[in-house]
């Protein structure tokens, strides 16, 4: 236990942390468009996922073509570099004298990586949990859970920040309290919920006080 902290805050990456909606869809269509299927916004809002696998089923992708579609999606998604959300990194520098952060996203090693060092993330992280660290992605629990085990923290002391129903139904299957973002990729029913991060210290001073 890192100073006497007991207490976790895990994010989602995409639409939470980074507000990548824009660059990712741009990444989505080009990609589709090079395997002859076309997308539009209003059907890629309907059939989108956190988990990448799951979004290429919903647009009949064929499963033998999905490593190729990575590598295109990774090159295309690397000409667009997504900015943090605002207060980004001034509300994570003022969780860490208190709180233990992590992060739990369903997105790739290497993209997760580099998206965290290009924006200073990854020196706030203590722990990175990753699509390719389970073997069940969300809404399985085993991210969060792989992530409190290894900073040494109870479920019923930490907190997982999302913006989609996927996150949602994420953190209740691991016990953790939950705390929804709005973001363009998913409507999300929470509570409580988050307009931007900027209020993530009042509302977490409320969800978990120290024991």
């Amino acid at each position: 236990m890192r100073n006497g902290i007991d207490r976790a805050v895990l994010f989602d990456l995409d639409g939470t942390l980074l507000d990548s909606y824009a660059t990712h869809y741009i990444a989505y269509e080009r990609m589709f468009a090079h395997f002859g299927i076309a997308i539009d916004r209003a059907r890629f809002a309907r059939s989108y996922f956190p988990d990448w696998q799951s979004t290429y089923r919903a647009f009949g992708l064929a499963e033998d073509l999905w490593k190729s579609a990575n590598v295109v999606w990774r090159e295309e998604n690397a000409r667009h570099e997504a900015p943090l959300r605002d207060a980004c990194t001034g509300v994570i520098d003022g969780l860490l004298p208190q709180w233990r952060v992590g992060l739990v996203s369903s997105g790739s090693r290497a993209r997760v990586l580099a998206d965290l060092q290009r924006t200073g993330l990854d020196a706030r992280m203590e722990v990175v949990i990753t699509g390719e660290d389970v073997v069940e992605r969300k809404p399985s629990p085993e991210g969060i859970l792989q992530a409190l085990d290894k900073l040494g923290v109870a479920a019923n002391r930490a907190i997982y920040i999302g913006d989609t129903p996927i996150d949602q139904q994420t953190a209740r299957a691991a016990n953790v309290r939950f705390v929804g973002i709005r973001s363009d990729y998913a409507t999300l029913d929470a509570e409580p919920m988050l307009s931007a991060l900027s209020d993530l210290p009042d509302v977490l001073g409320r969800a978990l006080q120290p024991a």
